[in-house]
C-alpha cells in the first residue's frame, strides 16, 4: 500500500490495512514516522504489537526506540551515504557521472516484532 512518508499517512495506510477484512499480521513501514502512525491505529483497534501484529521500519531514528514497544527499525548510516555521495562528486567532478557505492544498512531488531510460528 502506497503511503507519502508522514505519521497521518501512516495512520491513513494503517487504518485501510488493519480496520477491513484480511488484516496482516505484519507491515513494514516506509520510515518510524510512518509506523508511529502505524503503533496508533494498533492500540485504538486494540490490536497488540508485536503479539498480533509485527512492526518493521526504515531509518532507526531516535524515534524507534523511544515506542512502545520499541520498533524493530533499519538502520540507514545517513552520514556515510553523504560523505560517499559527496566524495564521487569531487571526484568525478560531473554530477550524473556512472559511479557505483554500496552501503550496509544494520537491522536493528527491538520488541515489535516477533517470530513466525511455524
Amino acid at each position: 500500500l502506497e503511503a507519502g512518508d508522514t505519521f497521518e499517512s501512516g495512520v491513513h495506510a494503517a487504518e485501510r490495512l488493519l480496520l477491513g477484512e484480511g488484516r496482516p499480521s505484519a507491515i513494514f513501514a516506509g520510515n518510524d514516522e510512518m509506523a508511529a502512525g502505524v503503533y496508533q491505529v494498533a492500540l485504538r483497534a486494540g490490536i497488540a504489537v508485536p503479539q498480533q501484529l509485527s512492526i518493521v521500519s526504515y531509518d532507526d531514528s531516535p524515534l524507534a526506540s523511544r515506542l512502545w514497544p520499541p520498533l524493530t527499525s533499519v538502520r540507514r548510516h545517513v552520514s556515510d551515504i553523504g560523505r560517499m555521495a559527496a566524495a564521487m562528486l569531487v571526484q568525478t567532478g560531473v554530477p550524473d557521472a556512472p559511479t557505483a557505492a554500496s552501503v550496509h544498512p544494520q537491522l536493528m531488531v527491538r520488541g515489535s516484532c516477533r517470530a513466525v510460528d511455524g
